[in-house]
C-alpha cells in the first residue's frame, strides 16, 4: 500500500510539473508586422499565461527608437510594475518611418515578459525589413537576441 501511494504521489508530482512548464516564446509572445493605410502595423499577441512589462518594449526604426512617436496602449500595474497583459496593435506611420530611411528600413522590437506563474523569459527581439515604397514586410529575424 506504501508503494501504491508513493507511485501515486510521484505521478502527481510530475504532472504538476509538466503542467506548471513555461508556454514556448514562440507561443507566448506572437508578433506580427503587416503594412495597413498610411503606415504599418505591429500586433502584438500574448498568451493569456503572459504578460508584457511596458518599459522592455522598445521600438526601433533602423537604430533609433521611436516609442515616443507612436501611441502605446495602456499599461496595467501588477507587482509595482507597468504590463501589458492582453494582446494589442501599435499603429506604426509611414511618414514617421521616412525621417529615418527612404526605401528600406529595419525595424525592430525589443520586448521581455513572465508568465503569470512567476517564470521570466530572457530579452528577445523580433526584426523585420520594411520596404516603404511598396509596402512589404520580411521578417529578418523572431525571437531571438
Amino acid at each position: 500500500m506504501r508503494i501504491l501511494k508513493f507511485i501515486l504521489l510521484y505521478f502527481g508530482l510530475f504532472f504538476s510539473l509538466v503542467l506548471a512548464a513555461p508556454v514556448d516564446k514562440n507561443k507566448a509572445f506572437e508578433i506580427l508586422l503587416s503594412p495597413v493605410a498610411s503606415g504599418f502595423e505591429a500586433k502584438i499577441n500574448l498568451d493569456k499565461s503572459v504578460y508584457l512589462y511596458a518599459n522592455k518594449l522598445k521600438i526601433y526604426a533602423n537604430s533609433k527608437e521611436i516609442n515616443a512617436f507612436l501611441d502605446l496602449p495602456k499599461s496595467t500595474q501588477k507587482d509595482d510594475q507597468e504590463v501589458f497583459l492582453n494582446s494589442f496593435k501599435i499603429f506604426i506611420p509611414l511618414g514617421l518611418l521616412y525621417n529615418y530611411g527612404e526605401n528600406e528600413i529595419n525595424l525592430f522590437i525589443n520586448y521581455q515578459g513572465c508568465s503569470l506563474n512567476g517564470f521570466c523569459y530572457s530579452p528577445l527581439q523580433s526584426s523585420f525589413k520594411l520596404n516603404l515604397k511598396n509596402y512589404f514586410v520580411t521578417p529578418i529575424s523572431l525571437n531571438s537576441v
